[in-house]
């Protein structure tokens, strides 16, 4: 999977990912040298475990617990 079909996949669902409450934030990163979607959440939930898919068109979607995100300036 190419770096570019992984962001054209993710500017196609980033909208509905950030939408799912807990959802903080959404990515592109490599885990075990494969393009995936990062999926940043708040609090990690079987709920959202349920409802995230674990691929969106053929890119691993990897799930981060991050706490809440704070803007500090």
């Amino acid at each position: 999977m190419s770096f570019a079909k992984a962001k054209r996949v993710l500017a196609r669902y980033r909208e509905r990912l950030l939408a799912l409450e807990e959802v903080v934030g959404v990515g592109l990163g490599v885990r075990e040298g494969k393009v995936c979607i990062l999926v940043f959440v708040r609090h990690l939930t079987k709920n959202l475990e349920k409802v995230l898919p674990k691929r969106i068109e053929g890119v691993d979607v990897v799930i981060e617990e991050v706490g809440e995100i704070r803007a500090y300036g």
